[in-house]
């Protein structure tokens, strides 16, 4: 029986099979998917270099932007678990 593939597999693939195709892109710039890769990786190798383990949880705040893109791809590549902040929200909220 096969394996399931996660984010992190189908965005490794991707920048091996089609490198210089657009992956992310928001109104300001865009990632080719060996681009957007190449620095989830290096972010998940940061953030995992800070002392974060498998599991555990970190937080990021961040208009919408292409970043958020490689954020989540970083964390599942490093087995991290991204918790969004809405900075809109007021401070009942």
């Amino acid at each position: 029986m096969g394996k399931w593939l996660n984010a992190a597999d189908v965005l490794k693939n991707n920048a091996y099979l089609h490198p210089d195709k657009m992956g992310a892109k928001d109104l300001g710039r865009s990632l080719i998917f060996k681009e957007w890769n190449d620095r989830a990786n290096r972010l998940a190798n940061a953030l995992l270099g800070l002392g974060l383990k498998p599991g555990d949880r970190f937080a990021a705040i961040a208009y919408n932007c292409v970043e958020w893109m490689e954020m989540y791809a970083a964390a599942v590549k490093g087995g991290l678990t991204i918790i969004p902040l809405l900075f809109r929200l007021t401070p009942t909220e």
